[in-house]
């Protein structure tokens, strides 16, 4: 039997789990979630590094290392964490915007969460098949600083993983958050 502990990036900013590392031999950190409408841009919410001219209002405001699975990595390892422990959280879900002007690329502004997808009905919050769908007649752009990729359609805009991203994602150690936003239905190839 393992000892494992899911946290957050900010439960370690409160010191919540601090004293615990110790004693598990897993540590899931759930590092996607990290921007959102909130940031009133574009912004991927589970990148790996963080681009220079890409900060968000919750990285300038309280918590800098929030801003990439690498920052809240090497923050969890300052203060304690057993590098071999860590598994990073990768999601199945993604963030979605509604465009407000013309720009599309990372950064530009939005007035709020894209439109419901279909399945699920989450505003802003789609899964891996409604991104799927999403893809169809689209390109596919890259984000080389964060090794990540988005795509645009009219004045939707939508931060996702494919296989590039997770193979540089999965260098270490990892874990899959909510299996239910995949499909064994949909065998769509994201490239």
């Amino acid at each position: 039997m393992h000892l494992r502990a899911l946290i957050s990036p900010l439960s370690v900013v409160y010191g919540v789990i601090l004293c615990v590392f110790r004693y598990l031999d897993f540590i899931s950190v759930r590092t996607f979630d990290l921007h959102g409408d909130q940031d009133r841009v574009t912004a991927h919410h589970s990148p790996i590094y963080s681009e220079n001219n890409q900060i968000g209002l919750i990285e300038i405001l309280l918590f800098p290392f929030l801003s990439c699975q690498d920052y809240v990595m090497q923050h969890l390892m300052e203060r304690g964490a057993p590098a071999g422990k860590l598994l990073l959280g990768c999601p199945t879900h993604v963030r979605s915007f509604t465009l407000s002007t013309t720009a599309t690329g990372l950064g530009a502004p939005v007035s709020r969460p894209a439109s419901p997808g279909p399945y699920t009905q989450q505003i802003g919050v789609w899964s891996y098949y409604e991104t799927c769908s999403f893809l169809k007649g689209t390109s596919v752009e890259w984000i080389n600083d964060q090794k990540v990729p988005y795509a645009v359609k009219s004045n939707q805009w939508v931060g996702f993983d494919n296989q590039r991203s997770y193979d540089a994602k999965l260098l270490c150690g990892h874990w899959i958050w909510m299996t239910s936003l995949d499909s064994s239905v949909s065998r769509a190839n994201i490239h």
